[in-house]
């Protein structure tokens, strides 16, 4: 054990096992302070990609407070975030009025775009990985997370979740940005049927994801602002549509008080003078 496992173990106690996987080891860990802390241990050398994401420092994911390579692993820990994975939350069939769609897209496609401008690829979003918090939405677990190297064929590691990683994570290609966006178009979906919001603009956003997932990575969004961009002009569309069905329903309603509110004018009856003026045959 190096000088640098001998720090965590001496200043961090384990209170729970997370997660433990083929080359994964996910801890809770409790400071010196009472502070809880999340512990990864990752087998290979990933501490560039730990350190972009320290470096860029964004309020969306959680901090990183010490990284280290000890014994052919890669040591991570970062602060607890508290929040409801969104996971529970789409087996509930219920979500928090701040979450709704499209709320929650707009959130996570901002995310996602300063995560691509870093050259950080997640590759494993899913429900589990996104937390609700006091705070807004928070991207979590970078385990399986990768630079962007530009000129690569494909990636290094073939990794992911088969319901919502997308077919050139597999071996096909090297994943870029649109792989985000397509295991986003997934998880955004399955929250769709009870996020309010009437048929019309429903079928708006299924369009819409129906992009973002698109089986050929060509034929979705280029980036998270384009497909951002594309969810404001639907949401406007989907605003005007349901004024319109407002309108349209207000008529029908009003449609059997139309004799009352507007009576039809009266037709004059012939008078007794205009008879007698008749040319007679």
């Amino acid at each position: 054990m190096g000088f640098g496992a001998e720090f965590l173990e001496d200043h961090y106690t384990t209170e729970a096992t997370l997660s433990q996987k083929q080359g994964s080891l996910v801890l809770l860990v409790r400071s010196q302070t009472g502070e809880r802390f999340v512990r990864r241990e990752l087998a290979g050398d990933r501490r560039a990609l730990f350190a972009r994401l320290k470096s860029l420092a964004l309020d969306e994911i959680p901090p990183i407070v010490h990284i280290l390579f000890d014994g052919g692993k890669t040591v991570v820990v970062e602060r607890f975030v508290h929040g409801t994975p969104l996971f529970d939350c789409i087996r509930e069939k219920k979500l928090p009025e701040r979450f709704r769609f499209p709320a929650l897209a707009e959130d996570l496609l901002a995310v996602l775009q300063k995560l691509h401008d870093g050259g950080v690829i997640h590759r494993d979003l899913k429900p589990e990985h996104i937390l609700l918090t006091a705070d807004g939405a928070r991207l979590i677990d970078f385990g399986i997370a990768r630079l962007y190297a530009p000129g690569a064929d494909r990636d290094t590691e073939i990794r992911g979740t088969r319901r919502y990683a997308p077919p050139e994570q597999f071996g096909v290609m090297q994943t870029d940005p649109r792989a985000d966006l397509y295991a986003l178009s997934r998880t955004l979906k399955e929250i769709l049927p009870f996020s309010g919001g009437n048929f019309l603009t429903k079928r708006l956003f299924h369009a819409w994801l129906a992009k973002g997932a698109a089986f050929d990575p060509n034929a979705r969004y280029e980036s998270a602002a384009e497909m951002r961009a594309a969810l404001l002009r639907r949401k406007r569309a989907g605003t005007f549509l349901k004024g319109a069905a407002a309108l349209f329903l207000a008529a029908l309603l009003l449609l059997p008080l139309r004799p009352l509110l507007f009576p039809a004018p009266e037709t004059p009856q012939p008078t007794e003078a205009t008879e007698t003026a008749r040319p007679k045959n």
